[in-house]
């Protein structure tokens, strides 16, 4: 049985551009949240699957991609889960924060 929540990321502490814009996800569940797990545990600058496990984290986090909107240096815009890369790193772990529960600030 699925129990369908969404979380929000409010995007607007990266400046007043940014007011209005989001990202929605689809929340983990237990079982993402062990496979999630096991790659937080690889994620250190000497283990050289690093990179690849930062893959699979973004690979998670476009797995959980709905909808959002940023600043694009003109206006707001849709966001599609093929931008979430190109958004700034610490919305990235922002999103990572949120999904995992581990922020309760977000």
């Amino acid at each position: 049985m699925a129990f369908p929540v969404t979380k929000e990321l409010k995007l607007d502490y990266l400046g007043s551009e940014w007011a209005g814009a989001y990202i929605k996800f689809s929340a983990l569940t237990f079982n993402d949240m062990r496979e999630f797990a096991k790659l937080g545990a690889k994620l250190d600058k000497d283990n050289p699957e690093s990179e690849k496990n930062l893959d699979l984290t973004v690979e998670m986090l476009d797995a959980h991609f709905q909808s959002g909107k940023a600043w694009n240096g003109t206006e707001l815009v849709d966001l599609q889960k093929n931008d979430l890369v190109e958004l700034p790193v610490d919305a990235l772990t922002k999103g990572i924060q949120l999904l995992a529960g581990t922020d309760t600030n977000l």
